[in-house]
């Protein structure tokens, strides 16, 4: 792995990242972190939603016969909002409250970020037969600082807004336990369905 400065001004910096095999460069990050600053605004326009806590929600179930990363066994996943891995109809956007097993892992950017990649693409239960799906790019801002929840339970929403020609887009949001914007993000991934 490689990292190198962009740029770095007063409250802001840019760093590229990149991982490269013998093959060549496999993943490419670029970070931009920025200090607080004083501004005349301190809110959110995203819409709160109505929250139905992760012990009234029911457990997210991947289904006996559907590709299943064997990372995935490492969180907790329950649905508060969407469709399960066998329905059969239109399924573009879910709810769900994620959360590590183990519950010694701290509240930081990366189990967040672990967090927040770990759901399937929504359109996954449309599939006509368990397949695989590949992400091709997916970036995302953190949007507060405040990287904590209650009992490590994150709200992670998804909607799917284009599925043609092998491809899949879609926007994330990751919420704290207490319905509180934290991550904002995007997505696009191949389909080999």
């Amino acid at each position: 792995m490689t990292s190198e400065i962009l740029r770095k001004g007063r409250s802001v910096c840019n760093i590229n990242s990149d991982i490269h095999t013998e093959k060549g460069l496999v993943t490419r990050g670029l970070f931009c972190f920025g200090a607080k600053r004083d501004s005349v605004f301190d809110r959110t326009f995203i819409d709160q939603t109505e929250l139905v806590l992760p012990d009234r929600c029911p457990e997210y179930e991947t289904g006996a016969n559907a590709f299943k990363p064997k990372f995935i066994e490492k969180f907790e996943m329950r649905v508060m909002e969407g469709c399960k891995q066998d329905h059969k109809g239109d399924c573009t956007s879910h709810k769900l409250w994620i959360r590590h097993r183990d519950r010694k892992e701290p509240d930081t950017l990366t189990s967040l970020i672990a967090v927040a990649d770990i759901p399937a693409a929504v359109i996954a239960p449309m599939f006509p037969s368990p397949a695989g799906f590949v992400s091709m790019s997916w970036y995302f801002d953190i949007v507060s600082d405040d990287l904590e929840t209650r009992d490590g339970w994150w709200l992670v929403e998804e909607t799917a807004e284009n599925a043609s020609q092998g491809y899949t887009s879609q926007s994330m949001l990751v919420r704290n336990s207490d319905g509180n914007p934290v991550l904002i993000g995007r997505q696009n991934m191949v389909l080999f369905t």
